[in-house]
């Protein structure tokens, strides 16, 4: 489930983690974000990429695959246990299958790609990545609440019982089974609990 800290509005840009041990990659993703809607916050450590993760709102990491101190895979699993709603993308330079599979399994990776990174392709991806964020934002909202008026009507029903029941007649018209005053202090005694 998405959580609150998640929350994506257009007056918010979204925030962005790339991690990858080249700076110059990191640099050139960079640039090439820059006039996009994203914050984008830049890495070439793991344990540094963590950090940030704790302390900022990032709803996306891209992180390569091949770095000294921690694997991409490895950090990307972890970030799943973490925050398991941040969108996740991988890069890598070595194109293997397994490891594709592996990630899109396993760590439910949003997307996968390979060096060097095409530019625009990367950009459509993290535009899908927000559109997704946003998706799953109203989802959120519309079980919270579903929840609410679930709660509502259970109350109601614990102290009406019978209010929820809806008797319909052989035409498909509502019936209702109070006479008008009876009807008339229901609702009033029902707008006070509501009140």
């Amino acid at each position: 489930m998405i959580q609150q800290n998640l929350k994506v509005t257009l007056e918010e840009k979204v925030k962005v983690l790339i991690l990858d041990d080249d700076t110059y990659l990191t640099k050139s993703v960079f640039r090439t974000l820059r006039n996009e809607p994203y914050e984008v916050i830049v890495s070439n450590d793991p344990i540094d990429a963590f950090r940030i993760v704790r302390t900022e709102n990032i709803s996306i990491v891209v992180s390569d695959y091949s770095m000294p101190s921690m694997n991409g895979q490895n950090f990307l699993l972890k970030i799943k246990e973490i925050k398991p709603e941040i969108i996740r993308i991988m890069i890598t330079g070595n194109a293997d299958l397994n490891l594709a599979l592996s990630m899109i399994n396993e760590g439910e990776i949003f997307r996968f790609f390979q060096k060097p990174i095409n530019a625009i392709e990367l950009a459509v991806s993290l535009r899908e990545a927000c559109t997704r964020l946003k998706l799953f934002e109203k989802a959120s909202e519309l079980l919270q609440s579903y929840r609410e008026q679930k709660h509502m009507i259970e109350s109601l029903e614990k102290n009406h019982p019978g209010i929820s029941r809806i008797t319909r007649d052989s035409t498909g018209h509502v019936v209702l089974e109070n006479s008008t005053d009876n009807f008339e202090d229901l609702i009033k005694e029902i707008e006070k609990e509501l009140l």
